[in-house]
């Protein structure tokens, strides 16, 4: 299963990041439960304002709070099981 997000949002909060965890967490165990083999990918972009849209005059999220961000994800993720 393929999970994609977007960190660095408008008003995002580190529990929003700590969701996305919880959430990819949870989905393993459904998988785990239920066959004997599964791979949960995440793919986590950095949000861009895009003309046109409703945030088209936010703006983009400091390198270093993106980094935080992330380093935030990966501690609340379990460590990768190798194949």
């Amino acid at each position: 299963m393929k999970l994609y997000f977007m960190i660095g949002l408008p008003e995002e909060t580190d529990e929003d990041i700590e969701a996305i965890a919880l959430l990819a967490v949870r989905c393993k165990d459904i998988f785990d439960k239920h066959q004997s083999w599964s791979r949960i990918t995440l793919t986590i972009a950095p949000f861009v304002p895009k003309a046109g849209t409703p945030f088209q005059r936010e703006g983009m999220a400091q390198l270093d709070t993106l980094k935080k961000r992330l380093s935030l994800l990966k501690s609340k993720l379990p460590e990768r099981e190798s194949a």
